[in-house]
């Protein structure tokens, strides 16, 4: 008699393609589809199962529909954190944890024009849209001065040069 042996490799590791790292924030109400990458104890994804992964989430967070083609689309629900678990479907028992952050996303920032006298500093405080997508300090913004002859800018504080007019950007 006669019989035919698979082998088979075993997940050693899974990935999110695209995903650096083990967190990734989404906005309230985006949807993201992410490919599950199972690779062998070398690295490898030849031989490995890559077609098909089970989804885990411990709250409401976020919900993941299971294309069963190696991808999830993952839908951000409600604001806060969540734990992805991406599981091999190959018996390894192999699982990846992802910490997922659903915020709500900054579609505007607002300064208010000022005045800066000669010499002195003013502190800007950058205020986000919507109001309630969180709180932010200076230092988390990314600033410009338009021309740094007349008032340079570092986490906000604005520093007064030369007489005359400057734009300062936050981003």
């Amino acid at each position: 008699a006669t019989c035919r042996v698979q082998v088979n490799v075993t997940t050693d590791t899974i990935e999110l393609e695209g995903i650096e790292g083990n967190t990734f924030t989404m906005a309230l109400g985006e949807k993201r589809t992410v490919r599950g990458i199972a690779r062998d104890v070398n690295g490898d994804t030849e031989h490995v199962k890559n077609d098909g992964f089970g989804w885990a989430w411990n709250n409401g967070c976020i919900s993941v529909k299971n294309n069963n083609d190696g991808t999830g689309e993952i839908t951000a629900n409600r604001v806060g954190n969540v734990t992805l678990t991406v599981g091999a479907k190959d018996g390894s028992g192999v699982t990846a944890k992802y910490n997922v952050r659903v915020i709500i996303a900054i579609t505007g920032i607002e300064l208010a024009d000022t005045t800066v006298f000669l010499g002195d500093t003013v502190q800007l405080r950058p205020t986000v849209v919507p109001s309630n997508a969180g709180t932010f300090l200076p230092s988390d913004f990314e600033w410009e001065s338009s021309d740094p002859t007349i008032a340079t800018v570092e986490d906000g504080l604005v520093h007064g040069l030369e007489y005359g007019s400057v734009d300062i950007t936050a981003t």
